[in-house]
């Protein structure tokens, strides 16, 4: 689980104490009874009281915004040359007999990784 940083949101790996890209500190502070608690901590371990959100802070920055989990996703972009101008004319399923083998070869070179 990585931790958000609620002062510039750079996302810094599990462990870190202050923030890679501003040097902000990561732990929490219990909003009900002020103890301090682990960046990872979803719950004041003196009170028992939630923390703000699953990112510590960024509730304070962000009024009205709650987060869920939060997942990293890669995302691949291809372009096939002049592809509009190919299917232009063609309907839905010609456009997909068109690109289809191409299409198909990406997902196969992507899947091998």
């Amino acid at each position: 689980m990585s931790l958000r940083c609620g002062s510039c949101l750079t996302v810094n790996p599990d462990g870190n104490r202050f923030c890679e890209g501003c040097g902000a500190g990561l732990s929490q502070v219990c909003r009900h009874c002020g103890q301090e608690s682990s960046p990872s901590a979803r719950f004041c371990g003196a009170c028992g009281t939630p923390h703000a959100g699953a990112v510590p802070g960024v509730a304070a920055t962000l009024p009205g915004v709650t987060w869920g989990e939060l997942k990293q996703a890669t995302v691949l972009f291809a372009d096939i040359v002049s592809s509009t101008e190919q299917i232009a004319d063609l309907d839905a399923e010609q456009a997909m007999d068109r690109l289809g083998p191409a299409l198909a070869r990406m997902c196969a070179s992507i899947e091998k990784i």
